[in-house]
């Protein structure tokens, strides 16, 4: 196995000043360009160095500085050994009447249109990115087919799935159920919650129990004795026979008076037909109409209470369903985002599984090939060992998600076997939202470090360049997130300068330091051997040719050369590069002495065309040549300056990470206990403890009642001929005195009991509306400080990552496997950290702004502020104009005693508040 061209660097005595040169092929596409993601401490660029060229042993060269690299120099044949180069064929000259049309044929590229002005088109195809490992099928099946299904779910596992497969996943790998989102399963759970479904029905039972007390206050029909009735009866007496009909008609009325008096109204009819009787056939028809009015004196309050308690418990019951709408939206949200939550650990925890299986793999492969600083075998297992309980923690997560859906459905009133898929594209949303704080701690912390380093009496240009080059790149990738997140305007067109004067740099700076290592290695003095003056050569020949790359780039991207002179210049670059690889690869095919001088010939003839093809190009850049190393430092310190106040403007224009609720403790803790629905239950509960102790006051005392009664009958056969002449009128007074009330005492006592009690509820939910109140602002106040933390701990994860990867390939002392597992681990708990405080974050203000009885829900029962950044709940002191008297009110249909009126002429809440402002000291 051959080592990464990253890796292809001698060990210098400045760990700053590490720079491994990047060889090997210099051919890459106009669309591709290299990506740098290593650590800061190296670089892939090489700049010119002050430390003397490294002097290689006489015997056995080490051929880490070859760029075709082979890992151990017995791998390389003696140059006796080596063949004669052949002819090299004449290289084409650039010309304006070539054919454009032969050269697209030949380079097979499509033509580039320039880059919108300001956009970040040119920052990607700037960089291209090394070619990712795929990940083996192996550890694909050794997964379960649900969590598969699962992690499909994201773009970033299916792009690893197909590239290890070559094929995108078949449908029975992904789950293509609806996608659900959190407003389609409220409306889920509205349709099918049985909890839901039973509180609706028990304030529909109130509702009916107020009917019917009601019911009673209103003229109606007696519940009962409104009929007829008909009775025949067949006498025998000493012989003779009478046969007589009876029928009795009957019709009553009844109403409840508003103070507690009852009215009753009657009309009776009888008649009677004889049969055979002493006088033969007889009729008796009579009838009679009677009223009457009953009033209790001294009870009159216990008499309506029916109706005045069933009124009340309709108020509570429905001031109960108002929160439980509410409270049923935050539990099926809460449980909304603990999902999402889960859905991003299983997303975290395949990429770290995907991680830890390519560092096995590459571990595995350096041991088995036996590369130099390759792994111990010890090493591996670890490798292994962690990449197992990866496996392992991928699966739980998965499980965990299984168990949090079917909760979901039991919330829902689903069957648990209804398959759900819920919609990530609000995670997705949330994850852009993390990854653009965690990219902007990137940037702020490469920023400190440029600051440092440019406060340096003199800093090092190759240095400092290579970390603003660093710093740009992730500026660039916060710039591309944000633009995702938000409807942002292209990047000021700073950042484009600066990234190509900074790109270009880097590869001149490059090239003169291989042509200082060249014209080093290449001195008969030196006496070096031929096979290492070869390799700096095409070093050399390598660097130019990037070179190059990047000035047809800019070329492309602009159009300051015609189409034809464009597709000529592209054509040379490309014989060019194709030379150089046939070149290094008749040196690995057959490394032979006698070959060695026609490749000499065969460099020299590239070495002087690339040098060409360079001054040609910088002649149409308006490229100086003959800036002295005092005008470069200084362009780099300036260009430097410009980058900081670049980055510290969008660092000034980022806004907060997490919004801050913009509420005072003081004034929260007031409109909860005013807007609360369950506070004015509450006291309501208190008002119907202090009812009660009245009532039972009055079951104490002496029953009082009045009753008034006419009656007024007809005469015979004259059914409807009614007369006062023939009315009975009676009034009466009945006193119960209260000799024995002992078990009234009792209920009078266990009233007033009730009442403290009732008292102290009141006051107990009172601080723990308090307590809710101020624990929510602290944990969300918690979270939004705890959260820089976590995205910087997350930074600080993704850099130690690259850095250890990079040092273990090039053999850094003192740096071991498990470190990388460590910050492994690190980033899969720091990124784990940022999600669930994010998403808690919105949990938690949900549930803050539902203490303080502020969250209004539309009429599908959904909070449209749920994941609203802007939203901000505001004090309310002022008492709901529907909510009716602080302790409740009484039905207009009755009219209790003065007393029992008296607890519900309160003041409302709020009303005796008085707002004083501190005065300043």
């Amino acid at each position: 196995q051959q080592s990464s061209p990253a890796a292809t660097t001698p060990a210098t005595p400045d760990a700053t000043d590490v720079s491994p040169t990047v060889t090997g092929s210099a051919k890459s596409s106009f669309d591709a360009l290299v990506k740098t993601t290593v650590d800061p401490r190296t670089t892939l660029w090489r700049f010119p160095s002050t430390e003397p060229t490294e002097k290689l042993p006489d015997a056995e060269p080490s051929i880490q500085l070859v760029s075709f690299q082979a890992e151990s120099p017995a791998e390389i044949a003696p140059l006796s050994e080596m063949l004669p180069p052949p002819e090299p064929s004449p290289l084409p000259e650039i010309s304006d009447t070539a054919s454009a049309a032969g050269v697209a044929a030949t380079t097979n590229m499509p033509p580039a249109e320039p880059a919108q002005p300001g956009s970040l088109d040119i920052y990607k195809e700037a960089v291209s990115e090394a070619p990712t490992q795929p990940i083996p099928a192996e550890y694909w099946q050794a997964l379960p087919a649900s969590c598969m299904q699962h992690m499909l779910g994201f773009e970033s596992v299916r792009e690893e799935h197909d590239r290890s497969f070559q094929l995108a996943a078949s449908d029975a790998s992904t789950d293509r159920t609806q996608a659900t989102g959190l407003t389609e399963l409220i409306r889920l759970a509205r349709q099918n919650s049985r909890e839901y479904q039973t509180e609706k029905e028990r304030l529909y039972v109130a509702a009916l129990a107020v009917s019917l007390e009601r019911f009673d206050y209103q003229l109606k029909f007696s519940p009962f004795g409104n009929g007829t009735s008909v009775n025949y009866a067949h006498d025998r007496v000493n012989g003779n026979t009478v046969n007589t009909l009876g029928i009795s008609n009957g019709v009553g009325m009844e109403r409840m008076l508003a103070t507690g008096g009852n009215f009753l109204t009657r009309f009776a009819n009888d008649v009677i037909l004889t049969f055979n009787g002493p006088q033969g056939f007889t009729s008796d028809v009579s009838s009679e109409l009677f009223f009457e009015l009953t009033q209790s004196v001294l009870q009159r309050d216990i008499l309506l209470e029916p109706l005045i308690g069933a009124e009340r418990e309709l108020v509570y019951s429905a001031r109960s369903f108002a929160r439980y709408r509410k409270e049923f939206f935050y539990d099926i949200a809460s449980r909304y985002y603990g999902i999402l939550r889960t859905y991003r650990s299983i997303e975290i925890n395949s990429q770290n599984y995907f991680a830890l299986v390519r560092t096995v793999e590459r571990a595995q492969a350096e041991v088995a090939t036996e590369v130099k600083n390759a792994p111990n075998q010890v090493a591996v297992d670890q490798f292994e060992q962690s990449m197992l309980s990866g496996r392992s923690n991928l699966i739980q997560v998965c499980n965990q998600l299984e168990r949090d859906l079917d909760q979901l459905k039991l919330t829902l009133g689903l069957p648990t076997e209804y398959r759900i898929r819920i919609d990530l594209n609000e995670l997705e949303s949330l994850t852009l939202q993390d990854q653009t704080q965690v990219a902007a701690e990137r940037v702020r912390r490469w920023r400190r470090r440029v600051v440092n380093r440019r406060s340096q009496a003199t800093p090092k240009r190759a240095v400092l360049l290579n970390d603003d080059f660093f710093m740009l790149e992730r500026v660039i990738e916060w710039l591309e997130m944000r633009q995702q997140s938000s409807s942002e305007q292209p990047v000021d067109p700073t950042l484009r300068e600066l990234y190509l004067y900074f790109l270009f740099e880097q590869a001149r700076d490059t090239v003169e330091r291989d042509q200082t290592a060249y014209d080093v290695a290449a001195d008969p003095q030196a006496l070096q051997p031929p096979i290492f003056v070869y390799s700096r050569e095409m070093d050399l020949i390598g660097s130019r040719l990037h070179l190059i790359d990047l000035q047809l780039r800019y070329l492309r991207d602009t159009g300051e050369l015609t189409d034809n002179l464009m597709s000529a210049a592209q054509q040379r670059y490309l014989e060019l590069d194709r030379r150089l690889e046939e070149s290094r690869g008749k040196l690995a095919a057959n490394p032979n002495e006698q070959q060695l001088e026609d490749l000499y010939q065969e460099a020299d003839a590239l070495l002087e065309a690339t040098r060409q093809l360079i001054q040609q190009l910088d002649s149409q850049l308006g490229y100086d040549a003959t800036r002295t190393n005092e005008q470069k430092n200084s362009e780099a310190l300036e260009a430097t300056d410009r980058l900081l106040e670049f980055t510290d403007r969008l660092i000034g224009e980022s806004g907060p990470s997490l919004p801050e609720v913009d509420i005072d403790v003081d004034d929260a803790m007031l409109t909860a206990l005013i807007q609360r629905l369950d506070m004015m239950n509450e006291r309501g509960f208190l008002a119907d403890d202090w009812r009660r102790m009245k009532l039972a006051s009055d079951d104490l005392k002496s029953i009082l009642n009045l009753s008034a009664s006419h009656t007024l009958r007809t005469d015979k056969n004259e059914p409807f001929d009614f007369d006062f002449d023939d009315s009975r009128t009676q009034l009466r007074v009945s006193l119960d005195l209260p000799f024995n009330r002992r078990a009234q005492r009792n209920r009078f006592r266990q009233s007033l009991i009730g009442y403290q009690a009732g008292r102290r509820s009141v006051m107990q939910l009172e601080d723990t509306i308090k307590f809710d109140i101020r624990n929510g602002l602290r944990t969300l106040e918690l979270t939004r400080v705890q959260y820089p933390i976590s995205v910087t701990q997350a930074a600080l994860a993704a850099e130690q990552v690259i850095s250890i990867r990079l040092q273990l390939a090039l053999g850094t002392p003192n740096v071991r496997g498990t470190d990388l597992l460590d910050a492994l681990q690190g980033s899969r708990q720091a990124l784990t950290s940022v999600a669930n405080s994010r998403i808690g974050y919105l949990v938690d203000r949900a549930r803050f702004v539902l203490d303080l009885e502020l969250m209004q829900l539309d009429e599908s029962g959904f909070w449209p502020q749920i994941n609203n950044p802007d939203y901000q709940p505001t004090a309310d002191f002022i008492y709901p104009i529907n909510a009716g008297p602080t302790y409740g009110t009484i039905s207009p249909c009755v009219k209790p005693t003065r007393l029992l009126q008296h607890i519900y002429c309160h003041p409302l809440p709020g009303e005796a508040i008085e707002l004083r402002e501190q005065a300043m000291p």
